[in-house]
């Protein structure tokens, strides 16, 4: 299974004969990353104001240095943490197979949750504006039992997800 493969089929042999088909969809950080830009922009301009109010109002250079130093300092920490974020979200995918999805998530922290297929109750869609530009959306899951929800954000693909989930869940509301 090389190469990259989002919202695409892939085959896999278990034990011989038996062939299990999967999609995988990958998270895309192209929403996060315009968020961080989008900040950054924010936060610069905010920054101009409050040298241009310092002046405005005679608070001497030397504060307005040492300040503007500060807040450039904490801004690039944010950015940096932003980046080390977005970075440990690229590890996620969502695996749709016939009989159950699994997420797997995780950088420094691996972790996977699997759903069995009929365990799905419902599933809907969400997407913003932006999500929306970069042709990703989030997507919930409701689950028997305890109505737990699960959500799987800025999915590749995601009409095509959204449209294997659902399947699966009139599948087995059909089947009772």
């Amino acid at each position: 299974m090389a190469g990259k493969t989002v919202g695409n089929t892939t085959s896999k042999s278990t034990e011989g004969a038996l062939r299990k088909t999967e999609y995988k969809f990958r998270y895309t950080a192209t929403r996060d990353k315009y968020a961080v830009v989008i900040g950054s922009v924010i936060a610069a301009v905010i920054l101009v104001v409050l040298c241009i109010i310092c002046n405005a109002v005679g608070v001497p250079l030397g504060v307005i240095t040492i300040g503007t130093i500060a807040y450039i300092v904490i801004e690039l920490f944010v950015i940096m943490c932003n980046f080390l974020s977005i970075y440990g979200k690229t590890f996620s995918v969502l695996i749709i197979r016939k009989d159950e999805i699994v997420s797997s998530h995780g950088w420094l922290t691996k972790g996977t949750t699997t759903i069995p297929a009929h365990k799905i109750r419902s599933c809907h869609k969400c997407s913003t504006w932006l999500q929306r530009k970069c042709k990703t959306m989030d997507i919930g899951i409701t689950t028997a039992g305890d109505g737990a929800e699960i959500y799987f954000c800025n999915i590749e693909a995601g009409e095509k997800a959204y449209k294997l989930i659902s399947q699966m869940a009139k599948e087995n509301t059909h089947g009772r």
